[in-house]
């Protein structure tokens, strides 16, 4: 009986020692486990649910071969404006040009111009690099070694009004450039920096040089909800529940615009103060007060008539 108890204990101490030593050697395997260039130093040993590896945006790689560089922020970019039946290229947050014509040119062109740009930024084109060129027909803007930006006709304007001339036109826009890739001198009439021609800084593309534009157009106006109140608009102008303004997608801050409700026939004349609205299918959003005047609150939304008065 004793020799039993004996040997049953020195098996129970050999199948323990077994136990640790297979244990052991599971680790080892784990932990050298060959991969290319060295070998493993670490797994997950743990029978819980792992956690996410998934990297924050901060920790996660770029694309392969891409770079976070200043040629990701591309200054130029395209708005369609149905209601002009136009299409507009920014610069920055200011109007560089109009492109008109047909059904789908306008929309293509201005493209092609804003790639164009937008690749003065990515080959650190300096401003002063940028100029005017006659070829005894049209004159065009090009940069560097006489690359082509665009050629200035009947389709290209700074204004929805044709009052410039090309040549003013061609001017315009190239000092608009010119200023914004590294603030050069303006060209002047001779095609040489001069600062005898002065270009509208605030690049107002509805109001041609020393002229008045009055123009029409119907849509549908939204109004600002009573959570942006107190809240600085784009143009840096605070909403305060008796302001009378506006957002529009690309009217100049400042234009003034009478706004008619077609459903009663109720105006208001506001101030384009504010980028808006971002909904497909609607052209204004209106302050509260505004929105007020019209009667439409209630409604939400209302047809109106946009009369842009300067």
């Amino acid at each position: 009986m004793v020799h039993s108890i004996k040997d049953l204990i020195v098996a129970l101490i050999c199948v323990a020692m077994l136990n640790v030593a297979a244990a052991n050697a599971q680790t080892a395997t784990a932990q050298d486990l060959p991969v290319t260039g060295g070998k493993l130093t670490s797994t997950q040993t743990s029978f819980q649910q792992p956690g996410s590896t998934s990297l924050s945006v901060e920790q996660s790689p770029l694309k392969l071969g891409s770079t976070s560089t200043e040629a990701d922020q591309v200054p130029a970019h395209i708005q369609e404006m149905p209601e002009f039946k136009t299409t507009v290229v920014y610069l920055g947050t200011l109007p560089l040009l109009s492109v008109s014509g047909g059904e789908s040119a306008p929309l293509e062109r201005a493209s092609i111009i804003s790639s164009k740009v937008n690749q003065l930024q990515w080959d650190h084109t300096p401003g002063s690099d940028i100029r005017v060129r006659f070829d005894g027909k049209h004159y065009a803007i090009v940069a560097g070694k006489d690359q082509e930006l665009l050629t200035i006709d009947q389709g290209v304007r700074i204004s929805t009004s044709q009052a410039l001339s090309e040549k003013a036109t061609a001017l315009q826009i190239a000092n608009r450039l010119r200023r914004h890739f590294g603030n050069a001198p303006e060209l002047g009439d001779s095609d040489q920096p001069s600062s005898s021609l002065a270009a509208q800084p605030a690049a107002n593309f509805l109001d041609a040089l020393g002229g008045t534009v009055v123009h029409a157009f119907q849509g549908l106006a939204s109004w600002y909800g009573n959570t942006f109140l107190n809240r600085r608009t784009s143009s840096g102008a605070v909403l305060r529940q008796d302001s009378l303004l506006a957002a529009h997608r690309a009217l100049p801050f400042g234009t003034l615009i009478r706004v008619t409700n077609l459903s009663n026939g109720k105006q208001v004349t506001v101030k384009v103060l504010d980028r808006g609205p971002f909904v497909s299918g609607r052209v204004l959003d209106l302050s509260p007060r505004a929105a007020q005047v019209l009667g439409m609150i209630s409604a939400g939304v209302a047809r109106v008539k946009v009369e842009v008065l300067r």
